[in-house]
């Protein structure tokens, strides 16, 4: 008895620290709460098997909360900014055009209103919503760094060859719409290399409250 009672404790310990690890989140997959970024523009679909036609779109780099976890699949809830009648474009801030997510007709009526804000640049009543779907497993990161790496590199090797480079925090999130329409059509972006571009730009701009960018 001696001898197991002291060969006791360290067992316990040992239980006790492989216990504590299971538990941490991200050792075993997401744990629910968390937030993950789209990897790539994803189909969204109502069930965790992705039968069907998608109920909608993700962009890439749009920021979701992840809900539940099925094998290969993630349900995941983005959330948005619309404008009455426009509820199928999601965008990422109140008068900020930030697409975040295009839903099915069909599925506007699953929509989660959330509250509503006015644009005090232009006065319009902006509403807030929340979309709930299945995304598959491997489209989606936790980090979304490498992503504006990306970006950045893309940036800084397509987008000077015609001009002085742009700086992404002097102009606004909607200036940067029409100045990168031009400028991909010029450095032939392709469409995911544009959509990413946009974001980051986007996300980086003078009125976001993004981080200055690189000089």
């Amino acid at each position: 008895m001696g001898v197991l009672s002291r060969r006791l404790p360290p067992l316990f310990f040992a239980i006790a620290v492989l216990t504590l690890c299971l538990a941490v989140p991200g050792r075993a997959g997401s744990a629910a709460g968390e937030t993950v970024y789209a990897a790539h523009t994803l189909g969204l679909h109502a069930e965790a098997d992705g039968a069907g036609k998608p109920a909608g779109r993700i962009f890439i780099a749009t920021p979701l909360t992840v809900l539940e976890r099925s094998p290969g699949w993630v349900k995941v809830e983005v959330r948005g900014w619309h404008q009455e009648g426009a509820e199928r474009l999601l965008y990422a801030l109140p008068g900020k055009r930030i697409r975040s997510a295009l839903l099915a007709k069909s599925a506007v009526s699953d929509l989660r209103p959330l509250e509503s804000a006015v644009d005090p640049d232009s006065g319009l009543t902006w509403f807030g919503a929340a979309f709930a779907g299945w995304v598959p497993e491997d489209g989606v990161t936790a980090d979304r760094e490498p992503l504006w790496a990306q970006a950045w590199q893309t940036f800084s090797t397509k987008c000077v060859a015609c001009h002085q480079r742009r700086i992404p925090h002097h102009y606004t999130a909607n200036q940067w719409v029409s100045f990168l329409k031009i400028m991909g059509e010029r450095a032939a972006l392709d469409a995911e290399e544009h959509q990413l571009l946009l974001n980051f730009l986007q996300h980086h701009a003078s009125d976001t409250g993004g981080e200055a960018g690189k000089e």
